[in-house]
């Protein structure tokens, strides 16, 4: 009885956390769609700009415009990891769901 408990609990973490990913993966889609405003298929520096600054406001800070640039700057090439100058979907999608699996943004957005 115990074991069917268990297993049966196991199942629901695992349909919730499926569920709960695939409902972030939509949000990360059409975050990518209105990011991508001429769209061509991939983001751009200044396409990621609006999002860097978002993220700024959602923590709270008000930054120098130089500090914002530097972050801008490590976001996108957070993002791009290829190192190609354009950030594709596969990139960004990959990039955000790391992101939202550890709860946390890397340690190389962070400023120092």
């Amino acid at each position: 009885m115990f074991y069917d408990f268990v297993d049966k609990s196991a199942q629901v973490e695992k349909e919730e956390l499926e569920k709960t990913t695939q409902e972030f993966s939509l949000l990360v889609e059409e975050a990518f769609r209105e990011a991508d405003s001429d769209g061509n298929g991939w983001l751009d520096i200044d396409e990621c700009k609006p999002m860097c600054e978002s993220l700024i406001r959602s923590f709270g800070e008000s930054l120098p415009e130089d500090q914002k640039e530097i972050l801008l700057e490590k976001m996108f090439n957070w993002l791009d990891t290829d190192n190609s100058g354009k950030v594709t979907f596969f990139e960004f999608k990959v990039a955000l769901m790391r992101a939202y699996v550890k709860r946390s943004l890397p340690e190389e957005l962070l400023m120092d």
